[in-house]
């Protein structure tokens, strides 16, 4: 469907109270809210992640390429190598050998974390998580609430019986945790 099952019953409401004109404004001002919400979450979480990604490049192009060039100098050394500098030795080996096989163990790390996110079970452990995430978490979960609490206004304020207006808002929620909440 092209709408959302809230504004269905959002806009049957209004047709049904004679509110029709009041409904679909309420539905733009939602939608608009919405929309300035996320894009400010966007907009706040942009740069951590951008940051995240250069960092672990960074880190790969070092580990990859730095130190093996920097291995026979360690090595014409002729004092015993401290556990660190061995372990830093070993893991750019690993890595230079066998980065096509760890880029390929993400991807089928990933499509096996996709499929089992799929089931609900794991979709409520999965959103659980997210909303218990370190630095994340508060963001999301401020996210959820304010999201949840202006579908919940908009559909009680629509003449939405409570018991439907609680159901639509937990099926819109996008997030299990709070959908079983609101059920």
């Amino acid at each position: 469907n092209f709408f959302w099952e809230q504004e269905v019953a959002i806009v049957e409401s209004g047709e049904q109270t004679g509110m029709i004109q009041e409904s679909f404004l309420a539905i733009a001002n939602d939608l608009r809210g919405q929309d300035e919400l996320r894009n400010k979450i966007t907009s706040a979480m942009t740069y951590p992640i951008i940051i995240m990604i250069f960092l672990v490049l960074a880190v790969m192009v070092v580990m990859v390429y730095v130190v093996p060039q920097l291995i026979p100098i360690i090595a014409s050394m002729s004092s015993e190598l401290p556990f660190m500098t061995k372990a830093l030795i070993g893991t750019s080996t690993f890595l230079k050998e066998n980065i096509t096989l760890l880029f390929l163990w993400w991807i089928w790390a990933w499509l096996i974390i996709t499929g089992y996110l799929s089931s609900e079970v794991w979709a409520f452990q999965w959103d659980r998580q997210k909303i218990l995430l370190p630095i994340i978490g508060p963001v999301y979960k401020n996210y959820l609430i304010v999201r949840t609490m202006s579908t919940f206004h908009l559909l009680s304020n629509a003449w939405v019986s409570i018991v439907k207006s609680m159901q639509l808002t937990g099926e819109s929620s996008g997030n299990v945790v709070i959908k079983k909440m609101f059920m």
